[in-house]
């Protein structure tokens, strides 16, 4: 899976949850032709459908219901991974595995997985057969387990239909023509292209920086969010550019706690893909894949047309990252205990005296000495306030800090 994070302070936003690094995993797979048939077969029992499904949101993430063998399941749609379901989904139905891969999760942690093929995914009524599918103990990892789902919809049944994404409404159409959409006279087109799972990958420019590969990704509650090795091409080739750095542990994947890395936040004059072209945004920039996220795509109507390979935007409101604003540090939930994951260099967070791997005891008053997993998917939900105090401790002292949230990186 990508990775998941709260939306605190720093933070990059809610990652993609779904297996960023499997695809490379099967292109050196010794059985690659095995597990990528079963990836990429399947068909639609209707010949000509058009359907509207409801969704909610968790965490900044669509979740719909998905009927299998006929019970009713929560199921995340994620256009950036494949299929996948819950370990004890697929005990339930009396699924089998046909292919096994190691494979690792966006923070590199590695172990294996078994794939199968689904008899029949009734969405709204439209009935995706045998489409092949992971299986993954999702509860392996907290942040996942927030979410509530049994599966995940992926790249490789959604490129069989074509979609829209009603992000005000919270409805999504799925039909098999595009004529069958009513499309608005002003519409801003971003070609794309797949990878072997089917995720739609387009082209990005920032100013005038080519990124390949960015994933048009609805399993990202984020927004623009960059590789960090693209950030130090950017930085070499525009040396006044503004920015700020949070080091720390930003993330949690399929399998656990992230390592420690680098996130970057910085100020593009430009931002370019297909015919859309932004001015004067903050791009976040971190290890891992590249993605345009539910944060920056619900400002429009979003149609992915896999038949035309074209995601079609139509503005519903303006999109407006032009400030980063928080408390300088966000945090994890950790081997039972709330702790400081990542600290933004020069925030007042850091001013304090605040450190990462500092045990958090207590949020605005609020004991989490005792923290449970029912509390860390709370604040994993809710937005911090303006003024945050905690209570510290780590190895020399247990103190009280009061951070106000402020505006980290502005355009101005």
């Amino acid at each position: 899976m990508r990775h998941l994070k709260a939306d605190n302070a720093s933070s990059k936003g809610l990652k993609n949850i779904l297996l960023a690094c499997l695809a490379g995993f099967l292109l050196s797979s010794c059985n690659l032709f095995k597990t990528v048939k079963i990836l990429k077969a399947g068909y639609v029992a209707q010949n000509n459908f058009h359907v509207e499904i409801p969704f909610e949101y968790r965490l900044g993430l669509i979740i719909i219901k998905v009927n299998i063998e006929g019970k009713t399941y929560d199921f995340l749609l994620d256009s950036g991974a494949p299929n996948l379901i819950s370990e004890s989904l697929a005990a339930d139905i009396g699924l089998k595995p046909k292919s096994t891969y190691k494979t690792s999760d966006s923070n590199d942690t590695e172990s294996t997985l078994a794939f199968t093929t689904l008899a029949n995914v009734a969405i709204g009524g439209v009935d995706f057969i045998h489409t092949g599918a992971a299986i993954a103990d999702l509860e392996s990892s907290q942040e996942v387990a927030c979410l509530r789902i049994q599966g995940v919809i992926g790249a490789n049944l959604m490129r069989k239909a074509i979609w829209k994404i009603d992000y005000v409404n919270q409805k999504i159409i799925c039909t098999n023509r595009l004529e069958n959409l009513k499309l608005p006279s002003k519409i801003e087109k971003i070609p794309f292209y797949t990878d072997v799972l089917g995720a739609p990958l387009c082209d990005v420019r920032v100013n005038g920086i080519l990124e390949k590969d960015v994933v048009i990704d609805l399993g990202s509650n984020g927004a623009i969010e960059l590789s960090d090795k693209y950030f130090e091409k950017l930085k070499a080739q525009t040396p006044n550019l503004k920015s700020i750095t949070t080091p720390g542990r930003h993330s949690s994947g399929l399998y656990g706690t992230g390592e420690m890395k680098i996130q970057y936040h910085a100020v593009a004059d430009q931002v370019a893909y297909g015919s859309v072209a932004l001015k004067n945004q903050i791009v976040a920039f971190a290890a891992g894949s590249a993605t345009l996220g539910n944060k920056f795509l619900k400002n429009y109507d979003l149609i992915l047309d896999f038949n035309n390979k074209e995601a079609l935007l139509a503005q519903q409101r303006e999109y407006d990252f032009s400030k980063l604003e928080g408390h300088g540090f966000s945090w994890m939930f950790d081997r039972g205990e709330l702790v400081v994951g990542a600290l933004t260099e020069n925030s007042e967070a850091e001013q304090k005296g605040l450190q990462i791997g500092d045990r958090i005891l207590a949020v605005n008053e609020t004991d989490y000495t005792q923290i449970k997993a029912g509390d860390w998917c709370t604040l994993m939900d809710n937005k911090q306030t303006d003024t945050v105090v905690l209570i510290v401790s780590n190895a020399k002292q247990k103190r009280e800090v009061a951070l106000h949230k402020g505006i980290l990186l502005s355009v101005k």
